[in-house]
Parts: C-alpha cells; structure tokens; sequence
C-alpha cells in the first residue's frame, strides 16, 4: 500500500521516519482558508481540503492529511509572517502550558504488528483526565490509522496500559 503525505510538515516526515514507514511527499499547496470557527472543526475542515486536493492527481495509495491549529482565549493563533508577530504568539502562550509530556518513546515491532506509543506525563503539571480530555481525538485517530495500516497501537502512559 501506498501512503502519500499531503504536507510538507518537518513533523509530520520525522514522525513517519521514526517509525520506518515508506512514504511519498505531494504537498496539497492549497490556500488554507476555513468558515469554521469551532478549533477541531477547522482543523478538519483544512485536513479535508488538502486530502481532496491530493486526491484529485493520484489513483492509488492512502493519504495522510492533517492540520493543527491553536487557539487561546478564544482567538485563533494564525502562523506568524514576521519575527514580530512570533515573538508576540510565543509571549501570549508564555506561561499556559495546560499539559507536559515529560518523555515518549515509540517503537516499531514489525514481527508483531505492533506500535507501541510510551509516554510519561507530569501530573503535576497536567492531571492524566486532562491530558486525555486535551488528546483523545488524536490518539483515536492513531488508532485507526494502525488499522488501516494492518497493525495495533498501543499506548500507555506513565507505566500504565491505555490503549
């Protein structure tokens, strides 16, 4: 099977090469512009636009797609065009960390069929219920996409099994 990433996301490709997948990059180049103004909506929204971009050229293979957006006093955080407004963003989010992961490992095991996610969290930072409450939709979407790509995701966090 064949995975096209529709991004040119740094993160994005470091992801995937920690985990030894193959993978072709077709960045989507579209204009990202969305009416939604609930933040996973829009996120989605966007997502959806440059997977449908993609689409439209290729005739085989699973693309993955995907924004991120933050959003902080109900104000969405555009990415900064100059050094400027990159110092006022960082200044706004200075001091608000709502969580922290402290370490992650991952870990391929081909002969298993397994991805194995290990996180250890700071509790005293974040509480375990917000942490989940903050990532539940991104760690159900792992979920899936360890399907789709004929393997299990597990995670666990701070020792203990979650998924």
């Amino acid at each position: 099977m064949k995975l096209i990433l529709a991004s040119n996301s740094r993160t994005r490709k470091e992801v995937l090469d920690k985990v030894g997948v193959t993978y072709s990059v077709i960045p989507s180049n579209i204009e990202e512009h969305s009416d939604k103004t609930d933040p996973k909506e829009y996120a989605m929204d966007l997502s959806r636009q440059k997977a449908e971009a993609i689409a439209k050229n290729i005739k085989d293979g699973v693309i993955l797609s995907a924004d991120s957006i933050i959003y902080i006093d109900d104000r969405k955080l555009e990415k900064p065009k100059t050094k400027e407004q990159a110092k006022e963003m960082l200044k706004s989010l200075s001091g608000r960390v709502n969580y922290a992961v402290t370490d992650s490992k991952l870990k391929v095991d081909e002969k298993k069929s397994e991805i194995a996610l290990n996180l250890q969290i700071d509790e005293k930072i974040c509480s375990m219920y917000d942490y989940f409450e903050i990532f539940l939709g991104r760690m159900m979407l792992c979920r899936k996409s360890a399907e789709i790509l004929g393997t299990t995701f597990k995670l666990t966090v701070n020792g203990r099994k979650v998924l």
